[in-house]
């Protein structure tokens, strides 16, 4: 067992060093190959690759910061999402709570209703009032400065 593990190492020690040897031949195979084309293509034509190519770099980059500019846009435009996704939960439950409130409300004015006379025409006073202040669109200050006979800015039985 220990014998073939040595001969497996030794078989990827020489795999290795041939690989090394492969690549500096092909490396120098590559650079010979080059020299030789380097004077196939006119240089004013290399110029005009070589100035096509710094185009196309300068296009590529402001590309990668247009779509850098893009991404973090779009990142803000989630963040916002998020942020009113979580406010259109919250104003769900506050209506939710809100119709809950009114049936309770409903339910403990009827029971005063029944018990005590006089919160009926207390509450069809007030009713009115509020009507009369939605109709006509005016401040409940305003509304009251109308019984302030006095000027102090209390209510009087007077």
């Amino acid at each position: 067992m220990e014998l073939k593990a040595a001969n497996n190492e030794k078989n990827l020690k020489l795999k290795s060093i041939n690989s090394r040897k492969n690549e500096k031949q092909l490396t120098f195979l590559m650079g010979q190959v080059l020299d030789e084309t380097k004077d196939s293509v006119s240089s004013d034509t290399h110029n005009l690759l070589l100035a096509k190519m710094e185009l196309l770099n300068d296009k590529t980059a402001r590309a990668a910061f247009k779509e850098s500019e893009l991404r973090l846009k779009i990142s803000r435009l989630e963040s916002v999402e998020r942020e009113m996704n979580i406010k259109d939960d919250i104003i769900e439950y506050l209506r939710e709570d809100k119709l809950d409130l009114l049936l309770e409300l409903e339910v403990v004015r009827n029971r005063l209703r029944s018990i005590d006379p006089n919160y009926r025409q207390t509450l069809a006073i007030f009713e009115k009032l509020v009507g009369f202040i939605n109709q006509n669109s005016i401040s409940i200050l305003e509304c009251f400065k109308k019984f302030d006979k006095d000027k102090s800015g209390l209510l009087s039985k007077n």
